[in-house]
């Protein structure tokens, strides 16, 4: 298997996390190699996709997994790289073939994990990411067979989120204040996750995202 980060070398998003020896990853003693699920939420607008964006072009052994969804691409989306996109007869067909890991309707459309999506790369990376709503990470949280951490990406205020997605330009004012009421919701989820993290400044934001998944990586392969 894949290794996250090789000890002797710092991440470019942030310094490598205690392993546990006090070495803080500096000192090549040994590498993890432990496959995980990273199960990251939050809110439209706060800033999900930049954050995992960034982490995985900095550790190229974290990948993401591509979800299959019923919404019409946005512009400069790609078919296979952004999302699978899937009508509703195809999405249907999923469904009946049980090809999803968990599905769930979001605003209007269809999003859901395809099994082959996981199994796939599981061989191939240490840590897969799965960027995902408060309904789809609950359905996750019941897959005992998948070591699971979750991650809830948090806005800095409600004003704020506002803020970040009017500045997308990509939804209308009655959509982007049913994202708004729908965030509300999500926040009321952020509890039960594992770790919660507040995107004020990216660059703040991405290198504890980095370190926290770099260490829990490293703690559970030394288990």
């Amino acid at each position: 298997m894949c290794t996250i980060f090789n000890y002797g070398g710092r991440s470019s998003v942030g310094r490598a996390p205690d392993c546990g020896s006090g070495c803080r990853g500096f000192e090549p003693h040994r590498s993890p190699h432990f496959i995980m699920l990273f199960i990251i939420s939050g809110p439209s607008g706060v800033g999900k996709g930049t954050l995992i964006n960034d982490l995985i072009a900095a550790n190229a052994n974290l990948c993401l997994a591509i979800s299959a969804t019923t919404r019409t691409p946005r512009p400069g989306e790609i078919d296979g790289e952004t999302y699978y996109y899937l009508n509703n007869d195809a999405f249907d067909k999923e469904i009946e073939d049980d090809n999803f890991l968990e599905w769930c309707t979001v605003h209007g459309n269809r999003y859901g994990t395809l099994k082959s999506e996981i199994s796939t790369k599981l061989s191939q990376f240490s840590g897969i990411i799965i960027e995902i709503d408060v309904q789809g990470a609950k359905k996750l949280r019941t897959h005992k067979e998948f070591p699971q951490y979750h991650i809830f990406i948090a806005p800095p205020s409600e004003a704020v989120l506002e803020d970040r997605l009017r500045q997308r330009n990509t939804e209308n004012t009655k959509i982007i204040q049913n994202r708004l009421d729908e965030s509300k919701k999500e926040l009321e989820e952020k509890k039960y996750y594992d770790k919660i993290i507040v995107n004020n400044k990216l660059t703040q934001s991405l290198n504890e995202l980095n370190n926290v998944i770099l260490s829990i990586l490293t703690k559970e392969s030394a288990q």
